[in-house]
């Protein structure tokens, strides 16, 4: 899953144990974390201060 293939080994660990199809890396994770977040909604109106006479 989150590492580089062996020399010699056509699998990562994850991929042996049936957990992952492929390898991945950071930006998949990334991705897949960014698109699981709710989008942002409208913002309030601001309150304004007081100006100090």
């Amino acid at each position: 899953m989150l590492t580089k293939l062996a020399g010699g080994y056509k699998t990562t660990p994850v991929m042996a144990a049936g957990l992952a199809d492929g390898v991945h890396d950071i930006r998949w994770l990334s991705d897949l974390v960014t698109a699981s977040l709710p989008k942002p909604g409208k913002r309030g109106p601001y309150k304004k201060t007081k100006q100090a006479a």
